[in-house]
């Protein structure tokens, strides 16, 4: 009898390092009541498929150059320490500094939260969303000339964010 192992991916965080140091103390300092994201944060079956598409087992860090200044910067989900919501955040780097953006907290929402990377490009609202028309800060149609920061839940909708002009503008769209 053939046996494979599987990894546990929970066994590890895999999340750990992927922030460098001085972002991780400032997300901390900045959100006490809330903390860095662990491999585990997650399903294994959510961890499973990114993996299987060539994506990180951790789906609560992304980088990418959010505001098109050729420096990395990282979206970042981060779980509450006492509650059920998740935090999400933009950290970006300004010179020796973090400039921190809290785009959304999801109330009830600990596990299959995920965080990921659209390339530059046009998103336009999925049609078949539920809900408001438009909320505050949502249009119907971005065009970004960098990477979008993109959050949600796994098997659901999802936001995509893209910073112009010193504010985010965000489209809802299907993961």
């Amino acid at each position: 009898m053939l046996v494979i192992a599987m990894p546990a991916y929970g066994a590890q965080n895999l999340c750990a390092g992927l922030l460098p140091g001085d972002l991780a103390q400032a997300l901390e300092q900045a959100n006490p009541d809330y903390r860095l994201p662990k491999e585990s944060d997650n399903l294994e079956e959510d961890i499973e498929y990114a993996v299987s598409q060539k994506q990180s087992a951790c789906l609560g860090v992304a980088t990418a150059d959010f505001d098109g200044d050729g420096q990395a910067d990282y979206l970042v989900a981060m779980p509450a320490k006492n509650a059920n919501r998740t935090l999400i955040t933009v950290a970006l780097r300004k010179e020796a500094q973090w400039k921190l953006d809290a785009l959304d907290m999801w109330p009830n929402s600990k596990q299959r939260v995920f965080v990921t990377i659209e390339p530059a490009g046009r998103l336009e609202r999925t049609k078949a969303i539920d809900g408001p028309t438009l909320e505050r800060g949502e249009v119907l149609s971005i065009r970004c000339s960098h990477p979008f920061a993109v959050y949600g839940f796994t098997e659901a909708n999802a936001v995509a964010y893209c910073r112009q002009a010193n504010s985010w503008q965000h489209v809802w769209i299907s993961d």
